[in-house]
This record gives C-alpha cells, sequence and structure tokens, in this order.
C-alpha cells in the first residue's frame, strides 16, 4: 500500500513538472510569435521608409540639376558680369574703408629694407 502511495505522489510530480513545462512552452511560443509579428511589422516599416527616402533623393537631385542648370545658363549673361563688376567695385571700396580707418601702419622689416635699397 505504502509502494502505491509513493507510486502515485511521484505520478502527480511528473504530471505537474510535464504541466509546468507545457505552460513555460506555451508562454515561449506565445511570446515568440509575438516577436515575430513585431519583427515583420519594423521590416515593413523600414522597406516603407527606404521607398521614402529613395524617393527624397530622387527629388533633391532633380532640384539640385535645375539650379544647377539655371545658375549655368545664367553665368554668361550681361546681367551676371554686371553683378560681379559691381561686386568686385564693392569689395574694392570695402577694401580702401578698412585701410583708412586702420589709420597709419608701421613699416615692416621688408618695407623698411626696400626704402633703404632705392635710397
Amino acid at each position: 500500500m505504502a509502494e502505491t502511495i509513493l507510486d502515485n505522489v511521484n505520478q502527480a510530480s511528473i504530471w505537474q513538472f510535464n504541466s509546468l513545462g507545457a505552460s513555460d512552452s506555451f508562454i515561449a511560443k506565445t511570446r515568440h510569435a509575438s516577436l515575430i509579428e513585431r519583427l515583420e511589422a519594423a521590416s515593413a516599416e523600414a522597406d516603407k521608409l527606404r521607398d521614402t527616402a529613395t524617393k527624397l533623393v530622387g527629388t533633391l537631385r532633380d532640384e539640385k540639376r535645375k539650379l544647377t542648370k539655371s545658375i549655368g545658363s545664367g553665368a554668361n549673361s550681361p546681367a551676371m558680369k554686371i553683378a560681379e563688376q559691381s561686386a568686385e567695385v564693392a569689395a574694392e571700396a570695402n577694401m580702401k574703408a578698412v585701410k583708412a580707418k586702420a589709420g597709419p601702419t608701421k613699416p615692416t622689416a621688408k618695407k623698411k629694407a626696400q626704402a633703404e635699397a632705392s635710397v
């Protein structure tokens, strides 16, 4: 009789262990399935982002091409030449104003040598 009770207790322990293993396995499979679904969703989102980025790069390339073309076509125009000349005149005037504002400068060693050589 004691052996029968002991066998029944052992069998109950085995069933309990197996049921815990089955529930752990079920939980692991559920989590695995959930992670696979999330991975597939993230992959689809990455594909959408890549497609959007490809379109944006194409758009930027087209806009750059248009701007380069418009700038290049106007580079030799009379208006561009006038603008360049006025910019050069303004730069020279600005340089003269800065020199005048700075006042007289001390002669450098090179200028002193040139002055002595010319005498």
